[in-house]
């Protein structure tokens, strides 16, 4: 699959207009024009980014992780829907015994949720 002619960031953080194969998965070329391939999404008049890491965050979607019972779930789907790709999950000021409680709560939920990475 080819996404051509979207404003692409560079290494210089600068916007270009390129195209990006995808194979897999994942991209495996980058240049000013790809050609040869059966699918093409025009991408033309949109911006194509790196994905963003939330290096701070308590929760977002009406989920805090100082919540009883959070769903951690519902706070990566959403900020994968935002352009999130991971989350570094934030303990609320608390006891020690509840911090420790919601970062048991962040791991367990880092190897099950779907969206954005834990």
């Amino acid at each position: 699959m080819i996404l051509a002619n979207g404003l692409v960031m560079d290494d210089d953080f600068k916007l270009k207009r390129l195209d990006i194969q995808i194979a897999g998965g994942k991209i495996v070329k980058i240049a000013e024009k790809i050609e040869d391939v059966d699918e093409v999404l025009d991408m033309s008049g949109k911006y194509i980014l790196p994905g963003f890491v939330d290096t701070h965050i308590h929760g977002a979607y009406g989920v805090r992780i100082s919540d009883e019972n959070p769903c951690l779930h519902e706070v990566a789907k959403f900020e994968a829907s935002q352009g999130v790709t991971s989350i570094a999950i934030t303990t609320a000021a608390s006891e020690y015994n509840d911090i420790l409680r919601q970062i048991d709560v962040a791991v367990d939920a880092s190897k099950q949720t779907v969206g954005a990475r834990i």
